[in-house]
């Protein structure tokens, strides 16, 4: 959480405000650069399950982030997780919903979208502008084509080949050599040979 922007602070300070305490008393991490000790006795309050929702969701934190807002260890947060199952059922669902959100993104990143814009001109002998609204066409970017398809149908996507060597009837090989000699491969030979081949 110490790499947020300061539009994502004013909006922690705001939800830190909502709760009624400070954020400098939430967050010493960021606002204060000396870490005070850490309390023993579990904090918890009601008001923090509507708070870790929102953190999660919006702004995709995890157990670490969480621990760091509410400033207490992450073994805190999971006795939370333990002892209050609203708590747990929020970040839960806040966690999925974050997830569903950038997998949403990921896939319109893949297949393309449209994005609403306007272009704004000034012709030739005006003082005002004229803004035009317009459309344009963001192309599938072929990274996340290749992360989506090896995800989501890894038979026929991903980079690993699996190579069989059977015999006749999916017996043991038979080498054959020019000058007559036969050699047959045992059942070991066989799982040596797989080993190699990975």
């Amino acid at each position: 959480m110490a790499d947020w922007t300061p539009e994502e602070l004013a909006e922690l300070e705001a939800l830190a405000e909502d709760a009624g305490v400070d954020v400098r008393d939430i967050v010493p991490s960021i606002v204060i650069p000396v870490r005070r000790a850490r309390i023993t006795v579990s904090p918890y309050q009601p008001e923090y399950v509507d708070l870790a929702r929102r953190l999660c969701s919006q702004f995709g934190a995890t157990d670490q982030d969480l621990a760091e807002f509410f400033s207490v260890s992450i073994k805190t947060i999971y006795n939370w997780y333990v002892k209050h199952a609203d708590f747990r059922e929020a970040v839960r669902l806040a966690k999925d919903f974050a997830d569903d959100r950038v997998e949403q993104s990921l896939y319109r990143r893949a297949i393309g979208y449209t994005v609403e814009t306007e272009k704004i001109f000034l012709p030739r002998g005006s003082k005002v502008p004229v803004v035009v609204p317009t459309s344009e066409q963001v192309g599938p970017d072929t990274t996340a084509c290749i992360f989506w398809l090896k995800n989501r149908r890894r038979a026929e996507w991903r980079d690993r080949v699996d190579t069989h060597i059977n015999g006749k009837d999916a017996g043991p090989v038979d080498l054959s050599v020019s000058g007559g000699a036969v050699a047959v491969l045992t059942e070991a030979d066989m799982e040596a040979v797989r080993a190699l081949l990975g």
